[in-house]
């Protein structure tokens, strides 16, 4: 209650009761709590027997600040250095390997999760956005898949049993004895080929049926079906610069009929129907078939053309995005960890930074505080539900499959 104190008022002022107004602070402290841990001795075991701390306290460190510690590295982006000044600057007592520990080590419950969120998302749809991004690994940077030459797939076959599963040793041994003058590249691209493969025929996860993605290569043969991304198409025509204004004139109403087609297909999303299709195909084929008279248009024209069939996918399967952007931004989180971190020491570090990215991007897309999520666990309260649950029972509910179960 607030008086309103030494104030002048007239002689008939009256009290009318209280106004309620609310103000929000934070408090942000250190809380040291002494445990008192029994402890027994057996002369006959020669053995002491101690207590052990609550759930969630280990070594010198509770819940709360490992939880804090999780949050503002993997969800708000903070760097070990500037964390470790936070620390300290409300009292604790916290060395930088300690710091790095907390956020590295001991995970084993969280790479859990992570690896369950991952199988139930691939579980809730038969298609899947991707999107790829370069991370460092102690100076080392990590590769993307590579194409293999026809001549190589017509020959793997022929060596690799189809009955065995090889070790990472037992396939460099197969190399080294029918490819022994090849280089490092052609190795890597067979090994990939044989990623591939085994992807598409493990049961431990779910296959994947449709990509939407961009046009990178890399992301070729992954699936038996493709889409493309009609925001990343149009990126190949923003990097015209026509010279003259006839062309200017052209290259304009091209963006116009581009993005009116493409609202065209957003709409054939809620309505579609085969009669509205066969017009959609018939509007794209003129769109990128018929010369304009600008001979850079035209050919660039040419190569959106050939992918005809990804970039009209949703004419099969209304259930998909035309564009690819929320892979994209998700694929942007690791680009500015980059930007903080730079890289990952160990691989430790580097799956640390996989596992907490991919919760902490599901928590945001599940509006679960993250915070109390870690919390929860680390404390093991185990109060919040899973968050593969959460996404097995959201996913049921919006009808991801609706045009494949439709063709079976």
């Amino acid at each position: 209650m607030v008086k309103i104190g030494e104030v002048s008022m007239p002689v008939d002022a009256q009290f009318k009761g209280y106004e309620d107004v609310i103000v929000q602070d934070v408090e942000f402290r250190t809380q040291n709590i002494r445990f008192r841990k029994e402890k027994y001795y057996s002369p006959s075991q020669k053995r002491t027997y101690l207590a052990t701390l609550p759930t969630g306290y280990t070594g010198q460190f509770g819940p709360g600040v490992r939880a804090w510690v999780l949050t503002l590295y993997y969800a708000d982006g903070m760097s070990e250095p500037k964390i470790l000044d936070l620390l300290r600057t409300v009292g604790m007592s916290i060395s930088a390997g300690q710091l790095s520990d907390l956020l590295i080590k001991n995970q084993e419950q969280f790479h859990a999760e992570s690896a369950a969120v991952v199988k139930a998302g691939l579980a809730s749809s038969p298609w899947q956005h991707l999107d790829s991004t370069g991370t460092r690994v102690n100076g080392k940077n990590e590769q993307c898949h590579m194409g293999v030459s026809e001549k190589w797939r017509r020959r793997l076959p022929t060596l690799l049993s189809h009955d065995q599963t090889y070790t990472q040793n037992q396939l460099d041994d197969v190399l080294d004895a029918h490819l022994p003058t090849y280089g490092a590249n052609l190795r890597t691209r067979v090994k990939e080929a044989l990623a591939i493969a085994t992807y598409r025929t493990q049961i431990t996860y779910p296959v994947v049926k449709l990509l939407l993605c961009d046009d990178a290569p890399q992301f070729n043969c992954l699936t038996v079906q493709l889409a493309l991304c009609w925001v990343h198409e149009y990126r190949h025509y923003k990097k015209l610069v026509p010279r003259f204004l006839a062309h200017c004139h052209i290259l304009e109403q091209f963006a116009k009929d581009f993005w009116k087609l493409y609202r065209d297909l957003l709409a054939y999303r809620d309505h579609p129907s085969l009669a509205e299709a066969d017009g959609l195909r018939a509007a794209f084929d003129h769109l990128f078939g018929q010369p304009s008279g600008y001979q850079q248009l035209d050919e660039r024209k040419a190569l959106t053309l050939a992918k005809k069939e990804p970039l009209l996918m949703v004419l099969s399967h209304p259930e998909i995005l035309l564009h690819n952007n929320p892979a994209e931004l998700g694929a942007r989180q690791r680009v500015r960890k980059r930007d903080v971190s730079l890289q990952a020491r160990t691989p430790d570090g580097i799956g640390a930074w996989d596992t907490f990215q991919t919760l902490v991007s599901t928590a945001t897309k599940l509006g679960v505080n993250i915070y109390q999520y870690f919390h929860d666990r680390i404390a093991q309260t185990n109060v919040l539900p899973s968050f593969a649950l959460l996404i097995q029972e959201r996913s049921a509910a919006v009808h991801l499959a609706a045009s494949w179960a439709a063709t079976t």
